[in-house]
């Protein structure tokens, strides 16, 4: 009796939060991800102006913007494939700080961040990003209210805290999650892995 109440719990569960978000959020090891991404060493300088912006998904291209050798923790996150859109929607206001910095003051970025800036390249959601674009900078291509920039946390000492329209964005983030709004797109501008025959 006590199998068949869970196993309806779960279900319940289920029907309520899709089980890959559940997976994505909850699974015992998937916060190991984005703890090593706050420990990566080396990830990307975000910069203010137009064409000189970064992100953290360009590390490691070649001379045709192929990226042939992304940041490795970076790609852990995104050989994850769809489960790595609720692991990265929960970690949006996660202040803890990280290599990464905004040039304007050498701010050191949280890595709430940086999981946006790996969260906007790797869906498809024309509800969240502008199809065909050519705009460049901070939150090109992105609607309003699916963006924060770097610098959208106030520096405490060794911390960061978070300003309000980071809260905001992670609720639109998981609302649109919860609709169906988005996909898992593998990055346009990544070399695919090579798979193994086995």
């Amino acid at each position: 009796m006590k199998s068949n109440t869970a196993l309806s719990v779960a279900f319940l569960i289920c029907l309520v939060v899709p089980c890959a978000q559940a997976k994505g959020n909850r699974g015992p090891n998937s916060r190991k991800y984005i703890d090593a991404l706050v420990s990566a060493q080396l990830l990307v300088v975000y910069h203010e102006d137009g064409a000189a912006d970064a992100t953290v998904m360009a590390i490691g291209a070649n001379d045709s913007g192929v990226v042939e050798n992304p940041i490795p923790e970076v790609r852990a996150i995104v050989d994850l494939g769809a489960n790595a859109i609720p692991l990265l929607i929960a970690h949006l206001d996660d202040t803890r700080l990280t290599s990464a910095t905004f040039d304007r003051n050498k701010f050191s970025v949280p890595i709430g961040h940086v999981c946006l800036d790996i969260l906007t390249h790797i869906i498809r959601g024309p509800k969240i990003m502008v199809g065909n674009c050519s705009d460049d900078g901070l939150g090109a291509c992105i609607r309003p209210g699916y963006y924060f920039r770097p610098d959208a946390y106030t520096p405490n000492g060794s911390k960061s805290i978070a300003k309000p329209e980071v809260a905001r964005v992670k609720a639109n983030w998981k609302q649109a999650y919860r609709k169906g709004n988005m996909q898992y797109l593998y990055p346009q501008s990544w070399k695919p892995r090579k798979r193994l025959n086995v």
